[in-house]
């Protein structure tokens, strides 16, 4: 479908936790992040982490460009437990630091995670510049990341839309969360769904993320 996502422009929720070994991961404004949110039993995840890395690995990232996994949703019931060894087998920590969200999946849910693979771009400033769900090309989302830095978003269609009045926005989530985000690219494969029903848990002992 057509449109654009309410989402882009507004202050993104604050987030710090820790990864597999401990380290403190934080979302802190800065380095503009993009943060993609994985489940290790999703299929979809399974083959967008290989080309994740091999987009790093081919130099394709854009400038200054801070990646974090938060894996979430994580049932130990569940294919390919735990999540910390299947990025690891990935070489994911070799580029780029994992988050592990809460058991409740506080850190999904207060950015508005409605389907996986799920990425979110924020802006050096901690505003949402551009989210989507389901798997993605390096190439398309190379593009899609550095015209949104620049001050635009994609639509669904994939055509760029600017945003003269997002500036404006300053929807502060403190408690609030991000709606949940609607838009796929029409030229992307499909999402793997959230499972609401499924019994979720943290793939370690680590503490917990909290939303901000």
């Amino acid at each position: 479908g057509q449109g654009t996502d309410a989402a882009v422009g507004a202050m993104a929720p604050v987030l710090r936790g820790a990864g597999p070994t401990g380290n403190v991961v934080t979302t802190d404004p800065g380095a503009p992040p993009l943060l993609i949110f994985l489940a290790h039993w999703c299929p979809v995840c399974q083959r967008e982490v290989p080309i994740l890395v091999n987009w790093f690995n081919d130099g394709q990232v854009p400038d200054n460009l801070d990646v974090i996994a938060v894996t979430t949703s994580t049932d130990p019931a569940a294919p390919n437990f735990p999540p910390s060894t299947w990025l690891a087998n990935e070489k994911w920590p070799a580029v780029w630091p994992i988050m592990a969200d809460s058991g409740s999946n506080d850190a999904a849910n207060a950015f508005g995670l409605n389907a996986f693979p799920y990425m979110t771009l924020l802006g050096g400033d901690g505003k949402v510049r551009w989210r989507h769900s389901g798997e993605i090309d390096a190439t398309t989302l190379t593009v899609a990341l550095t015209t949104a830095l620049a001050g635009s978003c994609f639509s669904a269609s994939g055509q760029i839309v600017s945003h003269p009045g997002r500036n404006k926005m300053r929807i502060i989530l403190i408690i609030a969360r991000l709606a949940p985000c609607s838009l796929v690219f029409a030229h992307c494969s499909p999402t793997c769904r959230t499972r609401k029903h499924r019994r979720v848990g943290v793939s370690h002992s680590s503490p917990p993320v909290h939303s901000s």
